[in-house]
């Protein structure tokens, strides 16, 4: 497993903006990606011990990982730490990776079985912990961050909030990569920055989806600006994810410069029972990841009061009588992925 180390950005002012704008340079190959992703993210997360990242795959039996850095961690660290990901546990994959959004790897049921803990791998260079800010979509594949923590706590609330939206954009990125890679993240709209629709294709040029593609570029523009930087957790929660749970705006250069964004198609894998439409199995894949309602509703570009219609027509359909029933049923959507594997679980 390749790992790179690079030296510290400390002394830069925390931006998580700009933390974004990295995670949507998306043409990049795996570790320079990462690598522009860490370094914008360094000053606003660093705890002393630097960061890691790589994109995982757990859609089987085995995980794989493809792309691994670190970024201002120890020297003589970074292999150390790259290599701890072939120590997972199928219960701690299931329990980590595939049940949380962000949480401390030291909160995660099986991380006192990971053999990096019991033989205290990582304790000569002073990390005994990580928060994982787990960029996981619905086909059990992801990218993550790692923030190497000096003592075993958890996330606060503050952190929870703006790293589960964090997540929310690697996930989407993740996923965009994806599809580019098999050829099927095709453009359906071109809007300029200050949200004149200059092109539009298939399900874009629906008057609801120009109207929503138009306010999505304006709102990402203002959380570019300086302005919007100065206020950055409600730039933050203005730049979703994802535009009408179909698209994601990504930025895109002309050879004069002028700047647009293109919006890609990029809806989340849907597995499910065929009663249920596209939108419900959508967001009850996401529940089952233990996403909560809100932050479904962030990720799909979709709002809150429609996450909560949608989950109740599947509760509905599915003939369960809470949230909890309907995680437990939908479970098995997406536990078909990973022959030989524990499941998905919580």
């Amino acid at each position: 497993m390749p790992a790179r180390q690079l030296d510290s950005n400390r002394g830069v002012s925390p931006d998580v903006i700009a933390i974004i704008e990295a995670i949507y340079r998306i043409e990049c190959e795996p570790v320079p990606w990462l690598t522009g992703i860490l370094e914008a993210a360094l000053p606003l997360m660093d705890q002393g011990l630097g960061l890691s990242a790589g994109t995982y795959d757990a859609a089987g039996s085995t995980l794989a990982v493809e792309g691994f850095v670190s970024v201002g961690t120890p020297p003589g660290s970074s292999e150390k730490i790259a290599a701890t990901s072939y120590d997972f546990t199928p219960t701690f994959v299931d329990a980590g990776l595939l049940g949380h959004v962000c949480e401390a790897a030291s909160k995660v049921d099986g991380w006192r079985d990971l053999a990096f803990v019991c033989n205290g791998t990582l304790l000569p260079f002073g990390i005994r912990d990580r928060i994982g800010i787990n960029g996981l979509s619905t086909d059990c594949s992801g990218t993550i961050i790692g923030i190497h923590l000096p003592v075993e706590r958890g996330p606060t609330a503050a952190e929870r909030r703006r790293y589960a939206m964090i997540a929310g954009h690697l996930g989407a990125a993740h996923r965009l990569r994806r599809r580019m890679r098999a050829g099927i993240a095709s453009t359906e709209a071109v809007v300029a920055p200050s949200g004149r629709i200059e092109h539009a294709e298939g399900e874009a040029t629906m008057p609801g989806a120009l109207a929503q593609l138009s306010g999505a570029a304006r709102a990402i523009d203002k959380a570019r600006s300086k302005a919007g930087r100065r206020i950055q957790e409600r730039a933050l929660g203005a730049w979703t994810s994802m535009v009408g749970a179909q698209w994601t705006l990504v930025e895109e250069y002309e050879s004069d410069r002028r700047r647009h964004l293109l919006a890609r198609r990029n809806d989340p894998a849907a597995p499910g029972p065929e009663l249920l439409s596209e939108r419900e199995r959508q967001v009850v894949s996401f529940a089952v990841l233990g996403h909560h309602d809100k932050l479904i509703a962030y990720e799909l570009g979709i709002s809150h009061s429609t996450v909560r219609v949608l989950l109740h027509r599947a509760r509905n359909k599915l003939g369960v009588d809470s949230r909890d029933d309907l995680v437990d049923v939908g479970r098995t959507m997406l536990s078909g992925l990973r022959p030989g594997g524990a499941g998905v679980r919580r």
